[in-house]
């Protein structure tokens, strides 16, 4: 009985451990049709913004993942960097959206312009 009773608790303890632990944004957790950006290298840290349209502002990140719809002329991203000369044109879908915006151990980079465009 005593055994019955230590197995339930360190069962519940468990699963109280798993459904508390926060979860950490993913590339999987960007919609499709967004471009979203992380807060970490490949994809990690936390999303920091996504957009589904034009956008001009000032956010933190230090990389990116375009998980946009294949669309003729509207499926790639110029993402504007301050203080990097030329945007960053990323492709589209999961092999070839993801990117870094700047390569470890740079500080996290403020994006300031993102324009969907058609190819590279």
């Amino acid at each position: 009985m005593r055994i019955k009773a230590i197995m339930a608790t360190a069962a519940a303890l468990a699963l109280g451990a798993v459904a508390f632990t926060p979860s950490a944004a993913v590339a999987e957790d960007c919609p499709l049709g967004f471009v979203c950006f992380y807060y970490g290298y490949n994809q990690t840290g936390g999303m920091s913004f996504k957009t589904d349209k034009d956008w001009t502002n000032q956010k933190p990140a230090r990389s990116y993942f375009n998980n946009a719809r294949p669309q003729t002329g509207y499926d790639h991203v110029d993402i504007t960097v301050l203080s990097v000369d030329k945007p960053i044109c990323a492709h589209y879908g999961e092999s070839e959206g993801k990117g870094n915006i700047s390569a470890p151990p740079a500080s996290i980079r403020t994006v300031s312009k993102v324009r969907w465009r058609g190819e590279c």
